[in-house]
């Protein structure tokens, strides 16, 4: 089986105002660019819970430092709700059909 490529995700970041840097580097999997110090903590946990399954005790004071407590359980459960659909989409080879007309939904 083969999984959904994350390219089809740099459209959507972009438009929501993500820097092309940080797109890009999230998508090639390589290190973050420099970026302002509450974004990197929340890139920061995004990367180290999904890569790791977990996160340090640093990373998630820093993540609570610019989310609070309730942003970032919200943040980790959209987090754990994408990953719910990647792995339904995955196992089931599931893609969006060639010639659909609906539009992107915004971010």
């Amino acid at each position: 089986a083969r999984s959904i490529d994350c390219q089809c995700l740099e459209r959507p970041r972009r438009r929501a105002g993500l820097d092309d840097t940080l797109v890009d580097a999230i998508s090639d999997k390589k290190p973050l660019p420099a970026m302002e110090p509450d974004v990197a903590a929340a890139a920061r946990y995004g990367l180290e819970l999904t890569g790791q399954n977990k996160v340090s005790q640093e990373t998630f004071d820093a993540a609570v430092a610019v989310l609070g407590y309730r942003g970032t359980t919200e943040f980790t459960t959209v987090m754990g709700y994408f990953r719910l659909v990647g792995l339904n989409a995955n196992a089931g080879d599931i893609d969006l059909p060639v010639d659909r007309t609906e539009t992107d939904l915004p971010v």
